[in-house]
């Protein structure tokens, strides 16, 4: 990713850029394209204006199209129980209907292959999202736990391959609430700092 280092403000705080994307360059080097289960990234993705934008119509199975990194964006460390590595994924709310960002040990184009579905989430989790998709997600990462940080709530689940000395992959694709829906989303920035 271009290296820019600076400052972002977050809900939970100000984070160090060690890592940003603005996907001015398309996949560049970082990004590798995202299909499966009915997507398709020829047909459904493409990038305006500096953004990814994902546009899967109604009838295409789950339509998971999208795009994944093409390395670990870092590696888990225990230096992170103290100080969580953030990712920040910035999105246009009025363009984006339905997505998955999910973190992985490896890169997968079905990434939930790569999920242990045994593994806990907080119990206070609220799955119960708001209308209108969020314009910031943070992603806190630390050894055995993601919370996941919207505008209004946020979420933890506690992924049993997420322990120290693992790479992190990080996967961005659309996802209908139901099979054969229509999904899409715009993805304006990809920050990743601490």
């Amino acid at each position: 990713m271009p290296r820019t280092w600076g400052t972002l403000a977050t809900l939970s705080g100000t984070i160090t850029i060690f890592l940003r994307d603005v996907l001015d360059d398309g996949l560049g080097a970082n990004w590798d394209p995202l299909a499966c289960v009915g997507g398709d990234y020829n047909r459904f993705a493409a990038f305006e204006s500096g953004k990814l934008v994902v546009n899967v119509p109604a009838g295409n199975n789950w339509g998971k199209t999208g795009i994944m990194s093409k390395k670990p964006l870092f590696t888990v460390d225990n230096t992170m129980d103290a100080r969580p590595m953030k990712i920040v994924l910035d999105f246009v709310p009025s363009r984006t209907t339905g997505y998955v960002n999910a973190l992985a040990p490896v890169q997968h184009v079905d990434v939930w292959v790569t999920q242990n579905s045994g593994d806990r989430s907080d119990p206070k989790e609220d799955k119960d999202m708001s209308e209108q998709a969020p314009a910031r997600v943070t992603l806190a990462v630390k050894a055995g736990a993601v919370t996941a940080e919207l505008s209004d709530k946020s979420f933890t689940p506690y992924p049993s391959w997420l322990k120290s000395g693992t790479p992190v992959y990080l996967h961005i694709f659309s996802h209908p609430e139901g099979a054969g829906g229509p999904a899409s989303f715009a993805l304006d920035a990809v920050t990743v700092g601490r």
